[in-house]
């Protein structure tokens, strides 16, 4: 059976977080100040998407009604009938 060992060239890399003593600490973009930052950003900009999504709906379903035309069967969610 041969033995093979790995050259110190490439065991300072295979240390946790790229660092060769396995304890640098680095966890990645997500988990720094400005990953939280786009993480939050992000998670905003969907939900005030699905807001105006719904919101617009609602007005466009409003002006249907002002026109004198019956809402579509999928205006029915969001405007009470008479």
């Amino acid at each position: 059976m041969v033995l093979v060992t790995i050259p110190s060239t490439l065991s300072k890399r295979q240390g946790y977080g790229g660092y060769p003593d396995g304890d640098g600490g680095d966890y990645g973009f997500w988990y720094s100040d400005a990953g939280y930052a786009a993480r939050y950003g992000i998670t905003a900009g969907i939900i005030v998407l699905i807001f105006l999504y719904f919101v617009g709906g609602y007005l466009h379903a409003k002006a249907r009604i002002r026109k004198g035309l019956q809402p579509l069967a999928y205006h029915r969610v969001s405007v009470l009938q008479h």
